[in-house]
């Protein structure tokens, strides 16, 4: 009911979808779109950033991926996280999607760069979250 409700008040479908590996059917992990709530303002990216910087919250659609320990490394999470962003594009006309994770995560950060997003981290040393963000930008496009 929720997808249904969203889809009425024209919001993201915010919620998680199932990683179904193709050959077997079974579900090897989770994908989806959430409210990602934090201060993107304070973070570096190669060729801009959010805004000026800012330590204020702003609220985005954030895009994220698990997989099965057993099951990772294999392109699922790449795979997933593509085909949430060619949606966000061309279906829901998002202005830009993140993916956080943190600084020692550098399988996430990996999926990250695979699917082509500018990575910042946090300007602060001291960061708690988030500390890496993943964005694609959707503008002009």
């Amino acid at each position: 009911m929720n997808y249904r409700w969203l889809d009425r008040l024209k919001q993201p479908p915010f919620g998680d979808y199932a990683m179904v590996e193709r050959e077997t059917n079974v579900v090897v992990g989770a994908c989806g779109f959430v409210p990602s709530f934090a201060p993107f303002g304070q973070l570096d990216f190669e060729g801009g950033s959010f805004a000026a910087p800012s330590t204020r919250n702003t609220i985005e659609v954030g895009l994220y991926y698990h997989v099965d320990p057993s099951r990772r490394r294999r392109g699922y999470a790449t795979e997933a996280a593509r085909a949430l962003i060619r949606y966000g594009c061309e279906q829901l006309h998002l202005a830009r999607i993140v993916a956080t994770t943190t600084y020692d995560n550098h399988a996430s950060i990996g999926v990250m760069a695979k699917l082509g997003m500018r990575v910042g981290r946090n300007r602060l040393s001291t960061a708690g979250w988030p500390q890496v963000v993943g964005m694609t930008d959707f503008e002009g496009v």
